[in-house]
C-alpha cells in the first residue's frame, strides 16, 4: 500500500498590530473593570490618561430633523478626549433632552471609536392648541409651526390640556389623541366622495368624533371607541350620495347598523 504523502502545514500569517490593538483593548477593559471592583485606582487613572484610547472616530447616525451641528454642540467636543473618561449615559440624557429625540444609543469601540446612534420622534399630525404644533404618537410636542401648508399632516382640534403642559417636548397625552390617531390609519387612503382627503379630526366630544375633510363642508361623524362596521357603511354611503351630487352636512356612523346623513337647512 503506497504511504500517504503528509499535507504541507499553510503558513501561518499572524497579524501582530492587529492582535495587539485588540489584547490592548481587552486588557483595558479588564482592568478598568477590575480597577473599579478591586480599588485599583492607579490602574484606572492610567488607562482614562493614555492618549492611545482617545477618541479619534465619532460617528452619528439616525439624525434627520436633527443637524448633526445641533448634536455636536448639545455633548461638546468629543474628538481627543479619553474613551472611559467620557460619561456615555450623561451624553445620552443631554440629547435626550432634545423634543425630536425619542432615544439614544452611545457605544464605545475600543481603542478610539464612540458611535451615537438617534432615534427621532416623527410628527404624525399638527394640535392646534395656541397655535399649532407637530406632534408625535406619543402625544409629544415638537415644535410650533406658523402654517400648516408645508406639512401633510391632519389637524387634531378640540384637545384639552394644561396651558403649562404647552412647550416643545411636554406630552399632552398620549391617551387622549389615540382615538383620533387610530381613525386616521383606519381611514387611511380615503378620500370623500373620492377626492377630499382628512383635514382635521376634532376631540371635542367624550364620545364621538368629527372628520373635516379639505375644501368640503360635509363632516364624518364616527364614535371615539373601537369602530365595527363603520368604514363598510361609509363607503356604501359615500358612493350613493356622489351618485345624487346632493350637500351633505354630516356623515353620522355613530348609530348601529344605521347612517344619519344631515343635509344644511334651507
Amino acid at each position: 500500500m503506497a504511504r500517504r504523502k503528509p499535507k504541507k502545514k499553510e503558513a501561518l500569517k499572524i497579524n501582530w498590530r492587529a492582535i495587539g490593538k485588540t489584547l490592548a483593548s481587552v486588557i483595558a477593559v479588564v482592568v478598568v473593570t477590575a480597577g473599579a471592583y478591586l480599588g485599583s485606582i492607579e490602574s484606572y487613572k492610567y488607562f482614562t490618561a493614555c492618549p492611545y484610547f482617545n477618541i479619534d472616530k465619532l460617528s452619528v447616525t439616525g439624525h434627520r430633523a436633527v443637524s448633526e451641528t445641533d448634536i455636536m454642540k448639545t455633548i461638546g467636543p468629543i474628538l481627543g478626549r479619553n474613551t472611559f473618561a467620557l460619561n456615555i449615559t450623561s451624553i445620552g440624557e443631554m440629547l435626550k433632552a432634545n423634543p425630536w429625540i425619542k432615544n439614544v444609543e452611545v457605544k464605545r469601540i475600543l481603542p478610539s471609536t464612540l458611535n451615537i446612534r438617534v432615534i427621532e420622534r416623527v410628527p404624525v399630525a399638527i394640535a392646534v392648541i395656541s397655535g399649532m404644533w407637530l406632534i408625535d404618537e406619543d402625544a409629544v410636542l415638537l415644535k410650533k409651526i406658523s402654517s400648516a401648508t408645508d406639512f401633510d399632516l391632519p389637524k387634531l382640534r378640540g384637545i384639552k390640556t394644561d396651558a403649562k403642559k404647552i412647550k416643545a417636548g411636554a406630552s399632552i397625552g398620549r391617551e387622549q389623541i389615540k382615538p383620533a390617531l387610530d381613525a386616521i390609519a383606519w381611514l387611511d387612503g380615503y378620500r370623500l366622495f373620492g377626492s377630499r382627503l382628512i383635514d382635521s379630526v376634532s376631540l371635542k366630544s367624550s364620545d364621538r368624533l368629527k372628520i373635516a375633510f379639505k375644501d368640503s363642508e360635509t363632516q364624518v361623524i364616527v364614535p371615539r371607541k373601537k369602530w365595527t362596521d363603520e368604514i363598510e357603511r361609509l363607503f356604501v354611503v359615500d358612493y350613493l350620495l356622489r351618485e345624487k351630487g346632493e350637500r351633505i352636512e354630516s356623515i353620522d356612523l355613530t348609530f348601529d347598523n344605521k347612517v344619519i346623513v344631515t343635509r344644511p337647512q334651507a
